[in-house]
């Protein structure tokens, strides 16, 4: 992004900071902290009212459609249900692990169909961008005629998703979505960004805040379509015309550029702010307020790999290592039913690796790799050793399981390769990447560690 561009990550970085204020505010209302009502709606009709809709039409105005609609369904997958449906698990995997939730394992796996709290916002985001790429296709004229009418159709609640009311927030922030595109579609960015137009969007901004504050917006659909459009508009023209000193508008802006992931992780920090301040004592919304958005501002800024780990390259590894990762215990329970049936643990792990080895020769063989063999006589011989190792973990796993259980094999796996991880990193063994063994990491792995015991050991037995 251009450097003139930047003040549109300075609005994200603002209107991300209201998001993380917002769930703050709903979130001590919740917990019984709020005791004016009043007080409470206001403050929460004031922010919703604008900020939201906000990153609709920050999303249509920056949309494409690059490579044509299979190329975007593929972009989109990996960039916004993939962070939906991994956070929806770690979402609801605490809540069942604080005793919030009561869930069984189908329940944790179904969790983000449909998205809860606040993952809705991506897959009516996924929605909006297919249904953009779906009408790239049309030529320009017949295109804002087709999002005019979608447009208007959402706007007067001709659109009826039931019974699958989880749609609904994508047809309510439809037409904010499609503003944004046709906005991008008929000027450019930049007629945004004239000093000029900061007063104005002032002046829209405290408009509908006006309209909302003396009850007009509840009265009708104009009222209600006017209010929001003006403080969309006036906050947009206001923020990304904003007079900043160069460091600090490098620094939001590069707040902006990690809105992702600070909406996906923020409620973790948010809430445990809370419990913290209220376990030491501490019940004054004030302190409540400016810990709770800084911590969920700052958190998942600091959190390690927080950045890199939204990337689309990252993303991409992540689902593939996951599917690895489900497949460990798949591959312990069936080996070890197939140990069982054969009566030889040696004999089942023989048959595994034939499979195995068929497998990844068809597969060198489709990627052309399979000549990269003829420089295998040339390597170190301890490197040899990485065969031995799986021998050993599909002997002893086709051994063990049937007589421990694949749950109890499979949760000491899991520990020795979390602790020889850590190692690997910490030295750099192996020619492995040096990760320094920091407090951070060490916490994060001791979680790590305590989270799989208590999903482990706090298991009952099915009568």
């Amino acid at each position: 992004m251009s450097g003139r561009l930047t003040g549109f990550d300075v609005v994200k970085a603002l209107a991300i900071f209201l998001v993380v204020a917002g769930h703050v505010w709903r979130g001590l209302h919740t917990a019984g902290m709020i005791p004016d009502t009043a007080l409470f709606t206001r403050v929460d009709d004031a922010i919703y009212l604008f900020h939201m809709p906000l990153f609709f039409f920050l999303a249509g105005l920056f949309f494409q459609a690059r490579g044509g609609f299979v190329a975007v369904l593929r972009s989109r997958v990996l960039l916004l249900i993939w962070p939906m449906i991994l956070w929806s698990w770690i979402d609801a995997g605490l809540r069942a692990a604080a005793g919030i939730d009561e869930m069984s394992a189908l329940d944790l796996l179904a969790a983000p169909f449909p998205p809860s709290g606040v993952y809705w916002f991506l897959l009516a985001l996924f929605l909006h961008n297919m249904l953009g790429a779906a009408l790239t296709s049309l030529p320009l004229m017949p295109r804002l005629a087709a999002m005019a009418a979608l447009a208007l159709t959402a706007t007067f609640g001709l659109i009826d998703v039931r019974p699958f009311d989880f749609l609904f927030p994508t047809i309510i922030y439809l037409p904010e979505f499609l503003a944004g595109v046709a906005f991008a579609l008929l000027a450019r960015h930049e007629v945004l960004l004239q000093p000029r137009l900061m007063v104005p969007g002032l002046v829209l901004f405290a408009l509908g805040q006006t309209i909302l504050g003396i009850g007009l917006k509840a009265q009708n659909l104009f009222w209600s379509e006017l209010a929001v459009a003006a403080a969309v508009l006036g906050f947009l023209l206001a923020a990304v015309n904003l007079p900043l000193p160069a460091r600090g508008g490098a620094i939001m802006a590069a707040i902006g550029r990690q809105t992702m992931p600070i909406f996906l992780a923020h409620i973790l920090f948010t809430a445990a702010t809370r419990i913290a301040l209220l376990r030491l004592g501490v019940d004054a919304l004030v302190p409540h307020i400016v810990l709770g958005s800084a911590m969920g501002m700052i958190g998942p800024l600091v959190a390690p790999g927080s950045g890199d780990m939204m990337s689309p390259e990252s993303l991409r590894y992540a689902a593939v290592m996951l599917a690895a990762g489900i497949g460990i215990p798949i591959l312990a329970a069936l080996n070890a039913q197939l140990g069982s049936r054969i009566g030889s643990p040696a004999a089942a792990a023989v048959v595994l690796f034939t499979v195995a080895l068929s497998a990844t020769l068809v597969y060198a063989l489709l990627h052309g790799t399979a000549g990269a063999l003829a420089r295998v006589p040339g390597q170190p011989r301890y490197l040899f050793l990485a065969g031995l190792s799986v021998a050993f973990y599909v002997i002893s796993v086709t051994t063990i399981a049937p007589k421990f259980g694949v749950g109890n094999a499979v949760f000491f796996v899991l520990l020795g390769q979390i602790i020889a991880a850590a190692a690997i990193d910490h030295f750099g063994l192996f020619g492995a990447q040096v990760k320094l063994m920091t407090p951070g990491r060490a916490g994060g792995i001791g979680l790590m560690l305590a989270g799989i015991a208590l999903i482990q050991f706090s298991s009952t037995k099915a009568p």
